[in-house]
């Protein structure tokens, strides 16, 4: 990056091409494409292994697959937005990046938008096969495919920021790293747990918001319903749980995802701005 474009837009492009580079050349992006063809492959081989077949119900099937979609997309940022930011400052690379005539913000979501590229080839790469997959045994598909994949496509992007958060104040990419993946995919389903034990609807929580991703295929009067700690909830016991089980509904899933991307995005620029080498 030794000059630097006239506009923001093309310092962003600048940026975000670059990093794309980056994630193609240490094969992070090669990594994960393979732990997804992995997984879905693994879905499909699994069932006529063990002598079960598949369902008879098309909407089961793809069914199976959601599961993995939080995984894929927690995985995702922690692949390409744990270290986002804080690797500039531990491996000292700012030196050389940040006396360029860019500022930080452009830089910041120059390495957000490569993330959010090389995500969403993650995720779109799992329902395509989902789908494909689905129209080759049953001859169709749930069209709610379609609106899980942009539910799923909202929810990676409020992920990813609040990825970018938390390498804009952490310390090491190793600690960045560790508490993003195990805080999307343990502590906060914990806490969304204990709430709905409690009867307390976890409207807020960016992991229950993302639950709305399968239950649009599993109960489809998600659709409608109250909003943010509305009563939409189905007896726990059911499915083996002995508490009330808050459903997310599409409105108020939408609502919390998008606030989460503006307002973490938002803090990540402030912190990053301020951070010093």
């Amino acid at each position: 990056m030794k000059s630097s474009p006239s506009s923001d837009s093309e310092q962003l492009h600048m940026v975000a091409r670059y990093e794309l580079l980056k994630y193609l050349r240490g094969q992070r992006l090669f990594g994960i494409v393979m732990i997804t063809v992995s997984i879905a492959w693994l879905m499909l081989a699994l069932p006529p292994l063990v002598g079960r077949g598949y369902s008879s119900d098309v909407r089961t099937f793809p069914s199976m697959f959601m599961t993995f979609v939080s995984i894929l997309i927690v995985l995702s940022a922690t692949f390409f937005g744990s270290d986002a930011i804080v690797s500039e400052f531990q491996q000292k690379t700012g030196y050389s990046l940040f006396p360029n005539p860019i500022r930080r913000r452009i830089i910041l979501l120059g390495k957000y938008v490569a993330s959010a590229l090389s995500s969403l080839l993650v995720v779109s790469l799992y329902y395509i096969i989902i789908i494909v997959s689905a129209q080759a045994i049953y001859g169709t598909f749930p069209d709610e495919l379609f609106l899980s994949y942009y539910l799923a496509v909202v929810y990676m992007l409020s992920i990813l920021a609040f990825a970018f958060f938390l390498s804009s104040v952490m310390k090491g990419t190793t600690g960045s790293a560790v508490l993003t993946f195990f805080l999307f995919q343990m502590i906060l389903p914990i806490i969304d747990m204990v709430l709905n034990s409690a009867d307390i609807d976890p409207w807020f929580s960016i992991t229950h918001a993302g639950g709305i991703i399968s239950s649009i295929l599993t109960m489809p009067r998600a659709m409608g319903g109250p909003g943010p700690g509305g009563p939409m909830q189905t007896t726990g016991a059911a499915v083996g749980i002995p508490y009330p089980l808050y459903i997310p509904e599409v409105l108020s899933s939408l609502i919390v995802m998008i606030n989460y991307i503006a307002i973490t995005l938002l803090a990540a620029i402030y912190v990053f701005e301020r951070r010093e080498l």
